[in-house]
């Protein structure tokens, strides 16, 4: 159970703290745009910080619903100069002493999306007056295992439940709803010995990519932890780290799709090939183009994110400030994290096969990349957030539309007309489509608004900035995301037939490739 870190890790764990890239909004030196300059920070910090970026993430997290928790004169008394409040000052320390990480332990063995109905984990009272208890669970997925404490989700129950779980960890019958807890990952023993908290580590995970950071299989047997939400309200109380922990995988997406990017740039500079630098191969020269606006584009919605995140730090956000923030949370990590697998893909080619071999570096950029749109929501599971948003909170989506509006102020009829597209679908034609159907339309739906998101900020941004040495770059961000909005506009479907839904589902039958012919029959036995 003994985990063995590098000298590199441990180096990026102090440097994380004196440079404050958890404590710099919540010192809030620079007030609103404090968030605004972590974004910045963590972008040149992440590509060069040996997946660092992760811990930092879900201690931010942590922080900010420990910051949450305390603002609450209640929960202030009872917690107050508590473990919890020591714990919740290390996680903003810029002393490289007492800095310390967090982790996030939601994924169980039956899956991570579905949270409340995949988590098996139980919690025993052991003292209700100190809101105490023993947790028995399988976490299947811990990211940065070696993080001083964490915040995770299991459902309280009486002793005589602790083994009401199936070898296929099912629950044998219905449980409580979940609640948070706040734990140590190790703890001091009756006789005097720091041990882990009841803690087994099973296996560290052999990833695809993010191989640099320490993620593990915990059996958690007796772990000591504190509730901290309300009994049963566990999922309201850690939605605000799910916000803080996909902005920060947005801030990664768009800091790999810079550093490849840039590299890509150089090495067109450098390369050779038929009487000239390939940068000068009008071909070439195209598709770098491309690439530096998709990426400035996708850097405008982080910093967008940013700026509205610092308003609600600092209380000064407006209630659509807050309710645009909201919104657009899952559509910031869900666009930018595929952003970000597509162009570092097409940054591998840039380089030829020099962009395949290990020694260059250069693959670690597309697996780590790769695991961006998986971390925090897929994005089949991130467009359903959308589509919960425009059914549940109407007043949001009018905000929403209000946003848009003023960011398409003195530019394009194309955003403009956009807006009324997509608005009209909101509040003309999804309310009378079927649950199904909405949810068929849910992924285009998301990736529509997020280009569109793009184009007004960049609308805003040129506007704003007048003429002056950006405006050349400024106007060509403009006209790229324009494109795109109107390009790539996919066509939200308005109903499905009985006889085309038959075919979709003939496709994905229990015998297709199976028991049809004997390339089939082969195929089931390889």
């Amino acid at each position: 159970d003994k985990l063995h870190l590098s000298e590199g890790w441990k180096f990026f764990h102090k440097e994380a703290a004196k440079e404050g890239l958890v404590a710099i909004p919540y010192d809030s030196k620079f007030g609103e745009h404090s968030r605004v300059y972590q974004a910045c920070k963590l972008f040149l910090f992440i590509p060069s910080g040996g997946l660092y970026g992760c811990p930092l993430a879900m201690t931010d997290g942590a922080a900010f619903v420990l910051r949450k928790k305390f603002s609450d004169p209640e929960f202030k008394s009872k917690f107050g100069n508590s473990d919890i409040e020591k714990a919740y000052h290390q996680l903003i320390s810029r002393d490289p002493k007492d800095f310390i990480t967090s982790g996030q332990w939601m994924t169980e063995k039956r899956g991570g999306s579905d949270v409340s109905g995949a988590t098996d984990t139980v919690a025993v009272p052991l003292d209700v007056a100190k809101d105490t208890y023993s947790l028995h669970g399988y976490k299947w997925f811990t990211s940065a295992t070696d993080s001083s404490m964490s915040l995770t989700l299991a459902r309280i129950v009486d002793s005589k439940e602790v083994d009401n779980f199936g070898e296929d960890g099912r629950k044998k019958k219905t449980s409580s709803p979940l609640s948070m807890f706040f734990l140590r990952m190790r703890k001091v023993n009756d006789d005097g010995e720091d041990v882990l908290n009841g803690l087994e580590i099973v296996r560290l995970k052999d990833k695809m990519g993010t191989k640099q950071l320490p993620t593990a299989e915990l059996i958690l047997d007796g772990t000591e932890a504190i509730r901290i939400s309300e009994e049963g309200r566990g999922v309201s109380s850690i939605v605000g780290m799910l916000h803080i922990t996909r902005y920060h995988n947005a801030i990664s997406s768009v800091a790999y799709m810079r550093r490849m990017t840039s590299l890509a740039m150089d090495f067109a500079r450098r390369r050779y090939a038929f009487g000239s630098n390939i940068v000068q191969k009008p071909l070439h020269m195209l598709m770098l183009r491309s690439m530096e606006l998709d990426t400035r584009g996708n850097l405008l919605f982080v910093l967008e994110f940013s700026r509205l995140l610092g308003l609600v730090d600092v209380g000064k956000a407006s209630s659509e400030d807050a309710a645009v923030l909201r919104v657009i949370s899952s559509l910031l990590k869900l666009f930018t994290a595929k952003e970000g697998v597509r162009l570092t893909s097409e940054g591998v080619e840039c380089f030829g096969g020099v962009g395949v071999m290990e020694n260059s570096h250069i693959p670690v950029i597309l697996r780590d990349s790769q695991v961006l749109p998986i971390w925090e929501g897929t994005t089949n599971i991130l467009s359903l957030d959308l589509l919960r948003a425009c059914q549940r909170e109407s007043e949001a989506i009018a905000h929403l539309e209000n946003y848009l509006r003023k960011n398409a102020r003195g530019g394009s009829l194309l955003i403009s007309g956009m807006i009324d597209r997509i608005f009209s679908y909101l509040k003309n034609d999804m309310p009378s489509l079927s649950r199904d159907m909405m949810e068929a339309n849910a992924r285009k739906l998301s990736f529509n608004v997020s280009r569109l998101l793009i184009a007004s900020v960049a609308n805003r941004v040129y506007q704003e900035a007048g003429k002056g040495e950006f405006e050349t770059g400024d106007k060509a961000v403009l006209d790229h995301w324009l494109n795109r909005m109107e390009k790539e506009y996919e066509a939200l479907e308005l109903g499905i037939t009985e006889k085309e839904l038959r075919e979709y589902e003939s496709l994905f039958s229990n015998d297709l490739g199976q028991n049809l012919d004997k390339r089939g029959e082969r195929r089931s036995r390889l």
